[in-house]
C-alpha cells in the first residue's frame, strides 16, 4: 500500500494522474523497494517549478527510513534523477 502526501495540494485530477504515474514508476523500475516495517510506504510529493510541473518525491517506510528519492519532470513525462540512500558501513 502507498500513502501520498502533497506540498502543496494539487487539484484532484492532477493528484490522481500523479498517483498513477508515480505508482507505475515504482512498480516497474523499483519493484524491489519494500518497507522495512509492517505498513504502508509513504510518498511525499513536493510540487515545484515556475509552471508547477516538477515533482520531487521521497519514498519512506512507516518508521521514517528513506527508501528512494526521485524527481519527475511532468513537462517531459520522465524521471530525471533517482537515488537510493547509501548504507552506512561504519562500525560502532
Amino acid at each position: 500500500m502507498k500513502t501520498f502526501s502533497w506540498i502543496p495540494e494539487p487539484e484532484p485530477r492532477q493528484k490522481e494522474y500523479l498517483k498513477e504515474v508515480i505508482s507505475e514508476y515504482l512498480d516497474i523500475s523499483h519493484s524491489d523497494i519494500k518497507p522495512c516495517c509492517i505498513g504502508a510506504m509513504f510518498i511525499e510529493v513536493i510540487i515545484t517549478g515556475p509552471l508547477k510541473n516538477m515533482y520531487q518525491c521521497l519514498v519512506k517506510c512507516s518508521c521514517g527510513k528513506k527508501l528512494l528519492g526521485f524527481t519527475y519532470d511532468g513537462s517531459e513525462s520522465e524521471v530525471v534523477k533517482s537515488e537510493r540512500p547509501t548504507e552506512d558501513k561504519t562500525d560502532v
